[in-house]
């Protein structure tokens, strides 16, 4: 790192160098940022995108509120995130599974054959919520404002300073 050596080693050019502990330096300039992300969500990649996240122009306008998967009929439907099952049940013959994490956000599992999991009950990422019909959709709202969610992935990066 270049900041590194500049600040350890005077220059003559630079009446302002001081000399400053090498540990110190090197922890001023990489800095591992995580990006904040309330809604961190592991999303299936094995999975194919049939139709991606398209945002509506307006409430009631055509969009894709959430990503939809091909699934294997009768696979299993794992819980993309950690929290409480807010919804189970049936709306326009498709099953619904939904969670509610600790941060508020809604993430919806639908196009479900079957559901096994039960109102209340506590869910973490990779259990199963039940099975899969040909498509599986996944879906994220904060509020009354749809998340792409493929955005609502944690990401770690490194920044140099």
């Amino acid at each position: 790192c270049n900041c590194v050596r500049a600040c350890t080693s005077p220059m003559s050019s630079n009446r302002f160098s001081l000399k400053f502990p090498l540990w110190l330096m090197s922890a001023a300039c990489l800095v591992i940022v995580q990006t904040p992300q309330t809604c961190s969500l592991s999303l299936p990649t094995h999975l194919e995108v049939i139709d991606d996240f398209r945002a509506p122009d307006c409430v009631w306008c055509m969009g894709n509120r959430g990503i939809e998967y091909r699934s294997s009929p009768g696979g299993s439907v794992s819980s993309v995130v950690d929290g409480k099952v807010s919804f189970v049940g049936v709306v326009a013959n498709t099953m619904y599974v939904v969670v509610r994490t600790k941060s508020g956000l809604l993430v919806t599992h639908g196009r479900l054959r079957s559901a096994q999991v039960a109102l209340g009950e506590s869910v973490q990422v990779g259990q199963s919520l039940g099975s899969a019909g040909s498509t599986l959709y996944i879906g994220v709202r904060r509020g009354s404002d749809y998340l792409n969610p493929s955005t609502c992935t944690r990401r770690v990066r490194a920044v140099l300073l």
